[in-house]
């Protein structure tokens, strides 16, 4: 079987031998080689770093890059590498994950290689759906790794979310990217478990400067953003998005259920200066989480999910509050809602594209050790699962609906109460009385509210028979469930 060589492929890569030493890489369909003759060098970094530190992590800081040369289709341009990964995992048993990156005409470009023990085809599934769905998202590949003439085992190749790639593959062409600071000395690591979170993370101080000359500017909304997140003034943060791509990044996000690239440093955020709007990036970076992990699997819960699919620990991450104020509001979820049905109508295609990233990357899989590959499949079965549970639960929860009324012959009055996660639509003698009434709200951290609706039906002779309640999100009439009383009040 052929595999289509990516557009950065058949690269070499040296550096100066007077002063970091020489190394290379090419790609062809399944190796990446990456010859670093001076290896030390960048081991002396790793030293230095962990031996100052008191907890298992690299800061950005620490990271330093090594210059060199990048020959792409025969032409010669200087180039970097480095480390990549603040965590110890990126730097355990002599396997290591780098960031390189070069300059063309087109500006600069960048890649990564990470070893395959922190990132596999499952992360791949999972954003090449986001892409396919025109979230800000990035997808790569599997490779096996040759370094310094030695096979490193399997890697991730994939092009970074970085300025070049959104400008080149998306919408945006004047923003900035925001992320906080991936200093996990701070106090709220729990235990030996870094924490990606900090209590400063609505604070505008805490986020990361970069190079970017608008970046003062974005700061300048983050802080705004913030401000609102902490009065909770929903109303001013649905200002700040994009309502249609806020209600696609959550719908998806709920499918996989993982909100660890949703706190903290993994969050990062675009402030797009045309649109005057944040945009988060997609960037996830694990199969999904069972939903039963840390909550029983209801639907009743299916808001609430995501944000506990890590654990009590992440829950509280502070900028979190600002996904579920949005979601508790009704016009938002409603918008948010109409998305998850799209993704159930469409299961059957999300799953075969599940399926086909795995295959696409069995090559490069099959060639790991058997204990190894075990891992992998019990990876992209269990993502598979995971995704069926989140349809069978999305499922229950649009299609869920009680109706209880209750007719005053003497007032010509219905009160209603739609026991309904979806808007409700009513109807008489085919007259549309009420529409898009939400039964069911939330409390800004996401407890349901119930509450009745008075509706005047001014007519001689009511009968229940021709009351209709449609359910405004699924278009289905709903037929079971449907309680009508009559009382008089005189």
């Amino acid at each position: 079987m052929k595999y289509v060589i990516l557009l950065f492929a058949f690269v070499l890569i040296s550096c100066s031998e007077t002063k970091i030493g020489k190394a290379s890489i090419i790609h062809d369909s399944l190796y990446v080689y990456l010859n670093i003759l001076e290896q030390e060098k960048l081991d002396s970094i790793k030293k230095l770093a962990f031996t100052n530190l008191d907890t298992p992590f690299m800061n950005s800081e620490s990271k330093k890059w090594v210059k060199g040369t990048i020959t792409l289709k025969g032409t010669k341009y200087d180039a970097q590498i480095k480390f990549h990964g603040t965590n110890i995992k990126h730097y355990q048993d002599n396997k290591y994950s780098y960031s390189i990156k070069w300059k063309d005409s087109l500006g600069t470009n960048f890649f990564k290689l990470i070893k395959g023990e922190e990132a596999f085809p499952a992360i791949a599934a999972i954003n090449k759906i986001a892409l396919n769905n025109k979230l800000i998202s990035s997808s790569g590949s599997m490779r096996i790794g040759i370094i310094n003439g030695l096979n490193k085992g399997v890697y991730y190749l994939v092009e970074p979310l970085k300025h070049n790639n959104i400008k080149r593959n998306f919408k945006h062409k004047e923003f900035a990217i925001l992320s906080h600071t991936s200093d996990w000395s701070r106090k709220e690591r729990n235990g030996k478990r870094p924490s990606h979170w900090s209590k400063n993370d609505l604070f505008a101080g805490h986020i990361e400067n970069n190079k970017n000359p608008l970046f003062p500017k974005a700061l300048h909304h983050y802080k705004l953003l913030s401000e609102d997140i902490i009065k909770k003034n929903t109303g001013n943060l649905k200002a700040k998005v994009d309502i249609d791509y806020m209600a696609n990044y959550l719908a998806l996000a709920l499918i996989f259920n993982d909100v660890h690239f949703m706190t903290g440093d993994n969050l990062k955020l675009l402030y797009d200066f045309e649109q005057e709007k944040f945009y988060p990036l997609f960037r996830i970076e694990s199969e999904g989480i069972p939903f039963e992990t840390f909550l029983d699997t209801n639907f009743i819960e299916l808001n609430r999910f995501l944000f506990h699919s890590q654990g009590e620990h992440y829950s509280k991450a502070p900028f979190l509050q600002f996904f579920a104020l949005l979601i508790s509001d009704t016009e938002f979820r409603i918008k948010r809602d109409k998305y998850l049905y799209q993704f159930l109508n469409n299961k059957e295609n999300i799953i075969r594209e599940i399926e086909k990233v795995h295959h696409n990357n069995s090559a490069v899989m099959n060639l790991i050790e058997e204990d190894k590959k075990y891992i992998h499949l019990n990876r992209a079965k269990r993502q598979k699962n995971i995704v069926k549970t989140a349809f069978s639960l999305i499922s229950k929860y649009l299609n869920y609906a009680h109706i209880y009324c209750t007719y005053d012959k003497s007032k010509k009055q219905l009160s209603f109460n739609a026991d309904s996660f979806c808007p409700i639509d009513v109807y008489y003698n085919d007259k549309l009385l009420l529409a898009n009434h939400s039964g069911i709200n939330f409390t800004e951290d996401l407890k349901l509210i119930q509450s009745n609706k008075e509706l005047k039906i001014d007519v001689n002779l009511f009968s229940a028979k021709r009351l209709m309640f449609i359910n405004s999100i699924t278009k289905d009439t709903i037929k079971q469930h449907v309680y009508v009383n009559f009382i008089n009040s005189k």
